[in-house]
């Protein structure tokens, strides 16, 4: 209802309106003598005092996480909102409990999570895919950042170098196709070199896959029975205390023949070397269609073991084929075997941080493959042609294409010998060695033949 306020008031002048409200004249307005007494906060500014508050179920209390409007919020609110915020991470080899939003770096695996709330439960989800990320820049870049070039350790991986002949090999001890050494006893173990067809190739996804290994075996139930193919990686310190993965293509004519694999650091001959150290992993299950398998070894280091003094380390990855029960928990327990197993593209690469995976097969220019081949193995021809006297000799300087990894032991095999003998092989060095003979009878002589020369760890 309207109040009938005095006309032209003085300044202070006082009113009473209807249930004994008293106002008074500021100078400017009517004002309710007691709201001025409390001194109630002005609508355009507000300083509130004391303890402001929302009644339960109030927007401010109420809303929800996200919201973006003009709604005033509390304390409640805003701690909530506030929680969810992660504050920096938790570092634990355990999980914490925290709010979603949280960060926790798992100390043990490497990992970032970030706590999650899906809707039904709250978990701590990876925030990266670190193995994945590792793996990507692998596949992408470490090829092209070495020139493709010396990330596989293996030499000869693509069966192509057969320096010694495509086989049949067949004894123990000895070499196969080049840098492919097969050791076995009282097994039957044969390898040659054969070829894919091009339904093969076709599962393999590689036209470039062509030569491959066949080994035959036929296991022994003797307890001292084993088949062993192996390849010694120059060096025992190349790969002392790092973690290496193993890939290879490969295929059995019986179903589930397994592959075990051992990686076994030598540490030379010569004085008093330390024993060898073997490695072994869970072995491989093959099928009879050629598939691509892979498994990761860390190697233990050699810190504090002594090496010989010939220089002839290594480290050898070898492929259980069948083994008896002396050497049956060395091969990752495949037992007795028989059948025949095919391998192409065998590699061992350094794992790079957070590798998981195998890098795509590397394949070297075949000059460079079989470079790597010729420093532990060649073969060459040797000639020597002139004049001679009657008892007098010759001698000619024959150089290595390839250094050798050591003085080779070398063999020749003389197919000409003209008005000359008595002729051999002396002052042989890793670079080079030299052929001699004598003259016959005074005039025109001839020395000519092949030769092999052999590094071989």
């Amino acid at each position: 209802m309207a109040l009938d306020f005095p006309a032209s008031p003085t300044n202070g002048q006082t009113f009473s309106g209807p249930n004994g409200v008293v106002w008074s004249w500021d100078g400017t307005k009517w004002i309710n003598a007691v709201a001025a007494s409390v001194a109630y906060a002005p609508i355009d500014s507000p300083v509130f005092t004391g303890t402001p508050s929302m009644p339960a179920g109030a927007v401010g209390v109420t809303q929800t996480a996200g919201d973006n409007d003009n709604s005033l919020a509390t304390t409640a609110f805003v701690t909530n909102a506030v929680g969810a915020v992660p504050g920096g991470a938790t570092i634990a080899p355990t999980p914490p409990a925290l709010n979603p939003g949280a960060l926790w770096w798992d100390s043990t695996g490497g990992q970032l999570y970030v706590r999650f709330n899906d809707g039904n439960s709250t978990q701590w989800t990876a925030a990266t895919n670190i193995a994945g990320l590792a793996n990507a820049a692998t596949l992408t870049d470490v090829g092209s950042a070495l020139n493709n070039v010396g990330r596989n350790l293996i030499h000869n991986s693509l069966m192509n170098i057969v320096q010694r002949g495509t086989g049949t090999f067949a004894t123990t001890a000895t070499y196969s196709l080049d840098r492919w050494r097969m050791d076995f006893s009282l097994d039957a173990f044969a390898i040659s070199q054969t070829q894919y067809n091009d339904a093969q190739r076709a599962i393999i996804g590689d036209e470039d896959a062509n030569n491959c290994m066949l080994c035959s075996v036929t296991g022994n139930a003797g307890a001292a029975a084993f088949s062993l193919l192996s390849q010694p990686i120059e060096n025992v310190r190349r790969l002392a205390g790092k973690t290496v993965i193993i890939s290879f293509t490969a295929h059995a004519t019986v179903a589930a023949l397994k592959v075990g694999i051992e990686l076994r650091q030598s540490f030379g001959s010569g004085g008093s070397p330390s024993a060898v150290v073997g490695t072994t992993v869970a072995p491989i299950t093959l099928t009879t269609s050629p598939a691509r398998y892979s498994t990761t070894v860390t190697l233990p280091s050699i810190s504090g073991k002594t090496l010989g003094t010939n220089n002839d380390s290594f480290t050898r990855l070898g492929l259980f084929l069948s083994a008896g029960a002396n050497t049956n928990a060395q091969a990752g327990g495949i037992g007795v075997q028989s059948g025949t197993f095919v391998f192409w593209g065998v590699q061992l690469e350094i794992a790079q941080p957070g590798q998981t995976t195998p890098t795509p097969l590397e394949k070297r220019d075949p000059v460079l493959e079989l470079q790597q081949c010729q420093r532990f193995y060649q073969t060459g021809y040797a000639q020597i042609a002139g004049y001679i006297s009657a008892g007098a000799g010759a001698n000619v300087n024959i150089p290595f294409p390839v250094p050798m990894r050591a003085t080779p032991i070398i063999t020749p095999t003389w197919s000409v010998q003209t008005n000359c003998g008595s002729s051999t092989i002396y002052n042989i060095g890793a670079a080079y060695f030299q052929t001699y003979t004598i003259g016959v009878a005074s005039g025109a002589f001839t020395l000519s033949g092949s030769f092999t020369a052999s590094a071989d760890l």
